[in-house]
Order: C-alpha cells, then structure tokens, then sequence
C-alpha cells in the first residue's frame, strides 16, 4: 500500500490536474469482453459479460489474503483480520466513462427466449463475476444470514420486457439503470447471448446485488431534543418500505411526536409510485397520500400523478400590530398528466414532451386576510402547461457522487416552456417560464453541465415578480496517485429576484450558500455561490466502511439590489472533511468536518468541528417532467 503521506498531497492539487493526470475519458465501445460462467443451482449458462468499469482482482492478491487470513484464524488477531481484510472489487483505469450499448446492439430485433435472475451476496458478491469467491467478515456472514432477498416477483415487475417479447440495446440499458436506482439494489447487470438452437432469440441473465435494507437515524440536539427513525427500504423482499419516527421535545406540548411512511415504488409493475405518510408532533399535524409516474425511460408514453394533502398547524400572525397565535388547516390537491413522444430512435434519442397540471389550496381555518394580509394564506388554484424538447443518453462510471458503486451519468439537453395562471383570493395572474439545461462530456477534460431558468408572474393590475436562476457543475475525470483517486468539483450557482413583494427573500444559509457557515440573518433579492471540493477516494476498508477525504473553498455572496452581480455581504469558509459510507447499507452517509470562516456573523465562532450525516446524492437527468413553477430559494 502507497505512503499515506500521498493522500495529504492531493489537498493541494490545482484544478489544472484534472486534464494533465486524467486517464482516457470515454469511449462509444466497451473495453473488453471475456466469456464467464454464470453459475446456481447446478446450472451453467454461459454469458458474454461486459467488463464495464471493473476488471478480476489478480490470482496473487487472492492467495495472500487467503493465506493472511488463515495464519489469523487461531488467534486473536482473527477480530482484527475479519474488520479490515475484505477483499476489494477492483475497479478498471482503463476508462472513466464507459456505455454498455455497443454490446447490446448485436441483440436488436430479437426476442427474448428466457429470463433467469441470479443474486449475489449482499456483502462480498460481485455482479460483474459471480463464479469469484470473496471471503467475507464474521458480522457480515451473519448480516447476510438474516437478510431477506428481493423477491424474484418484485424485480420482474421492474423489467421493461417479458418471455416473447422484441429487445433492443436501449431497451437492456435502460433497464439496468432502472435496476440501479432502486432504493434496495445497490448494482446491477443485464447479460444477454445468442441461443444456439435459434439466433432469433437470446437468453437474458439478470444479476443483482441487494443492500441491507434495515437501518436507522438519529438526530439529537440534547436529552431534551432528539428524534429516532427506524427503516427497511425493502420490507420482505417485496420493494416497499417502512418508516417511523419517534420525536421528542421537553420545550413542546405535546413533548411526543411520531411520523410513518409508506412507500411502494412499483405498483404491480405499472411504475406507479404509491406513497402514505402521518406525521403528528408538537402541534402540527399532518396526511399525505400520493401516486406518481415518471418518465423512466425515452420510450414511456405517459406520465402522470395525484396528491392529496392535509396540514393542521398553529401558527404565528400579526394582526393589528399584535402577534398571535391561531389554528389554520389548510387542504392541497395536485394532479398532472403529460404525453412524450419519441421523435428520434437511433444514438441521439429525442423527445417532445406535453403536459398540464393543476394545484389547489384551501384553507378551512385561518387567520383574518385581506388584500394586504396574511398572503400566505389565501386560496389559490394554479393551472399550468409545459412542452418540453429533451435528449437523454447515460454513461456509467464510479466515484463521483458515491464511493465506488456503478454510477449512470446523464449526458444531453432540455429545453422547457412553462405557461398558465394563477388565480388567487384577492386577484390573479399569469405565469410563465423558460428552463434550458446540458450536459456533455469533453475527453480528458471532463463533465460539463448547466442549467439557466427564467420565470414571471404578471398579476392583474400589470405588476411583474420575475426570477432567473442558473447553475454550472464541472468535475475531471479520475486522478490516480497509486491507490488514491482523486477527483476536483466546481459548482456555481446565481439567484436573482426582480420587482418582488418586500416579504420575499433568499438567505445565505448552511444548505445554500457557505457550508457549516453560523445564521447569518442577512435577507436579500440575490445571491451567488461557487463551491470547490477536491475528494480524495481512499483504498482502505473497515467492516466494508470506506474512507474518502476532501477539501473545500466555500464562498458566498448575497444582496438587495436588483442589479445584476451586485452584493452587500460576502462570506466564504474552508476546511478539511472526512466520509463515511459502506454501500452495502442504507444508512446515510457520515461526515466530520473541520472549518475556518474569515468573517462570520453576529461574532460566532472562526472555528468550527462537525459531525452531520449526507443524504445519498443524485445527478440531475433531462427526463420528462411535470410543469413547475420557478422556485425562489
């Protein structure tokens, strides 16, 4: 193993590396093909698997941690051995970027003759090569004893085709992305071969690769504040998932509160999504009921949702210059239907997306308003259209927003037009707006995406409330430093508001602007922030636990001045990190941070030491979507 000295060097790295030390970025054909048996139950099939992003670690790094681990098993250092010898799934450098259509295509017009589903171990198994034997640890053995695997039926619901039916490579692709991004999978991979008896028909393997679905959380403030959650992402194997949380607060009345969710995300293979949730804590109250139906893939026609929601709270109010406190139950409904048509089958897939949607709210108790009161809680029903140009395509790669698991990237562009109305309680107004995005990949250079979004509102009496929003991100291809990788990030993001009520504001904020920066209080119209991370992806392993360091530049700027790139304040942060995170859990992400903030607020500390945890990160597609009105936050 390489000196850990090199993992502190590449906190000083340029961006500049990126392109001097980046292996070749991508290309359109797959890096190799080798034959491997595909072994259960006394059956053979034989397979040609596509070694995407991974190739066999080598036979002598087998026997050594197989004759290391012997010479422990009689001693004490057995416990020691079985934390940190796991052996790794060693992924390819031959390729940062790669796609699984080039081996797919040969496939195209033929029918699928037989499905056959392998799972492999949730802890040691390997979807690229399901005949290696991997070791694993005394707990993981016995994780995996009482982990209940998806059902054969659950992951049939999620194919895109059947026993009889006509494959294409898109088709095969896409379905091993939509395998993926299942909540209970952690990897995926669809193999395919010819049958001998007839070259019309393949036979199609499906290997998946669970995570442990049982997990909890907790956030405590102190013995007198917390609250507890506890978890399974796939309740008997069957894909749904359960959730409850406990709260408790000793300053509220009641003190107890308890939240539970229900989810399904595949209703009977419709890809309807059904979801319930109850939460009761302090003195809110809240129901949810939802379906929902997404655009999965360039070939599905229609997409659609429903949602009812009902929310009792007491809340606080000025009226006539006293500030009180009063019940309000306010009742939501939003439904949306859209139709996308496929206008282009070959490589570049295109599509034209329409659809319409319709919010209202209601509000059955609820402080005095008037034109100039309490706006917030004013009926109002909004009733918008979208037509959408949209091109998606996916790569796969690793160690970018994870820390090893195969990761689909989405490459291509969206442009969006967004109209419709508002009617509120004391007047109304139209509303439209304009969203255009990419995102390409440049070889030796690496991803490129943005987005730039521009809403109005035009109300009755000839007033314009206007929002214009963008956003970059850029990352390089992989720095390899021995068995470190490193990756550098930019992000940058611009908010701004014309002609908006005085009670509409942005802040500058842990989640927008400065990470870990204190409340700074200051309101404004708009706001800029560019972020830079370099991430360091470590080798080591412990109990599966893998280790990744980053470092940071935050900076953070905010105004009230309707000109464009004009500010008042301007914060900005740096520091070192550490993550956390065994992907065989579903467990969220744990993070220790260290920071120093030149200029911080209301004399808050210059120095700050955190431990918080990181929801799982998603990119951001060009898939159809439900027309939306332009956020200002």
């Amino acid at each position: 193993m390489k000196r850990p000295s090199i993992l502190f060097l590449s906190f000083f790295l340029g961006h500049s590396l990126g392109a001097v030390f980046s292996q070749p970025l991508w290309s359109d054909s797959l890096n190799s093909h080798q034959n491997k048996s595909l072994d259960q139950n006394d059956t053979v099939i034989r397979s040609t698997l596509t070694e995407t992003i991974s190739d066999s670690m080598p036979a002598e790094d087998y026997f050594f941690y197989d004759s290391l681990r012997a010479r422990t098993q009689k001693s004490w250092t057995k416990y020691i051995m079985d934390a940190m010898i796991i052996e790794p799934r060693g992924k390819s450098d031959s390729a940062d970027f790669t796609t699984n259509l080039s081996s797919f295509r040969r496939f195209n017009g033929k029918r699928a003759a037989h499905i056959r589903f392998m799972q492999v171990d949730i802890f040691s198994g390997d979807v690229d090569d399901t005949s290696r034997i991997i070791f694993g640890t005394t707990i993981t053995d016995l994780l995996s004893k009482l982990h209940h695997q998806t059902r054969k039926v659950t992951l049939e619901k999620n194919l895109l085709f059947k026993v009889g039916d006509k494959i294409t490579a898109y088709m095969l692709s896409d379905n091993e992305r939509l395998l993926r991004s299942l909540p209970y999978i952690e990897d995926a991979r669809i193999f395919a071969d010819i049958c001998p008896a007839d070259t019309n028909k393949v036979n199609i393997t499906i290997v998946t690769r669970d995570v442990y679905s049982i997990g909890f959380s907790a956030a405590v403030n102190s013995l007198k504040d917390f609250h507890f959650t506890l978890f399974d992402r796939n309740f008997l194997g069957l894909g749904w998932t359960l959730q409850g949380t406990y709260f408790y607060n000793n300053c509220m009345d009641p003190k107890h509160g308890l939240e539970f969710e229900y989810r399904n995300e595949n209703i009977k293979g419709t890809f309807i999504t059904g979801l319930f949730r109850y939460r009761k804590y302090a003195e809110s109250e809240q129901s949810l009921v939802e379906f929902n139906r997404n655009f999965m893939t360039p070939e599905t026609k229609y997409g659609g949702g429903i949602a009812a929601e009902m929310t009792h709270s007491r809340v606080s109010v000025f009226s006539a210059d006293t500030l009180k406190i009063m019940p309000a139950t306010s009742n939501d409904q939003d439904l949306w239907f859209g139709r996308q048509f496929l206008l282009k089958k070959n490589h570049a897939r295109r599509n034209l997306v329409l659809a319409c949607r319709l919010m209202r709210r209601e509000y059955t108790f609820r402080p005095p308003v008037s034109p100039d009161e309490n706006e917030i809680f004013h009926h109002s029903l909004t009733g918008l259209g979208s037509l959408m140009l949209t091109r998606t395509n996916y790569f796969q790669s690793n160690m970018i927003l994870e820390f090893g698991r195969t990761e689909d990237v989405p490459v291509g562009f969206l442009f969006k037009i967004t109209a419709g109305r508002k009617w509120m309680e004391f007047e109304s107004g139209y509303y439209s707006g304009l969203s255009v995005a990419g995102a390409h990949i440049f070889t030796n250079i690496g991803y490129f995406s943005g987005k730039a979004e521009y809403g109005s509102l035009y109300n009755d009496t000839k007033n314009k409330e206007s929002i214009i929003k963008t956003h970059l991100m850029h990352f390089t291809p992989l720095i390899h430093l021995g068995d470190y990788k490193i990756r550098n990030f930019i992000r940058s993001d611009y908010i701004i508001g014309l002609e908006l009520r005085d009670d509409s504001a942005i802040y500058l904020t842990d989640n927008y602007g400065v990470r870990g920066l204190p409340e700074t209080g200051f309101r404004g119209k708009q706001r800029l922030n560019i972020n830079w991370e370099t991430v360091t992806f470590t080798p080591w392993q412990l109990y599966g636990f893998k280790f990744v360091f980053y470092g940071f530049t935050d900076i953070g700027c905010i105004g009230n001045s309707e000109k464009f790139i004009n500010f008042e304040k301007t914060y900005s942060g740096f520091g070192l990190g550490l993550r956390i995170r065994n992907e065989s859990l579903v467990f969220k992400t744990l993070q220790l941070r260290f920071a120093y903030y030149p200029h911080v607020p209301n004399g808050a500390a210059h120095t700050i030491f955190n431990i918080s945890s990181r929801e799982r990160p998603v990119f951001e597609n060009f898939s159809g979507a439900k027309p939306e009105i332009i956020s200002f936050r």
